[in-house]
């Protein structure tokens, strides 16, 4: 959202199980995917079933407790600083504290479909 400061903001449905843990947690971490990810991808975009998404995925507790995926291109890990009510979905700001990357493609989800990113170049 931002890059001074450095801000990300997502949403998370108002139904959703894991409402409650992220609403009580003080950070949260954004996975980017690399391309051969994309099982994972639709696993994680899946109804929960009473499953741990977790199970089964190799991944580390990052500095601030937040699971960062093994593999992913790249990790962001966010300080909560504000919720913001957005109809059937609670929006989360964070402030990224940490960061790791790999210069790979990644994994894009648009119109309905996966798509390959290209890595940025250096400028």
């Amino acid at each position: 959202m931002s890059l001074d400061p450095p801000l990300v903001l997502w949403s998370l449905s108002c139904a959703a199980p894991s409402l409650p843990a992220f609403r009580a947690a003080t950070h949260f971490a954004v996975n980017v995917l690399g391309t051969e990810q994309r099982a994972l991808s639709v696993r994680f975009a899946g109804g929960h079933n009473g499953k741990n998404k977790f199970d089964g995925v190799p991944y580390v507790l990052g500095e601030y407790g937040v699971p960062l995926i093994e593999g992913a291109a790249a990790h962001f890990e966010c300080r909560i600083v504000d919720r913001y009510y957005g109809g059937d979905h609670e929006i989360f700001l964070g402030h990224v504290e940490r960061y790791a990357y790999e210069r790979r493609p990644t994994l894009l989800f648009c119109h309905g479909t996966y798509h390959r990113a290209h890595p940025l170049e250096d400028v």
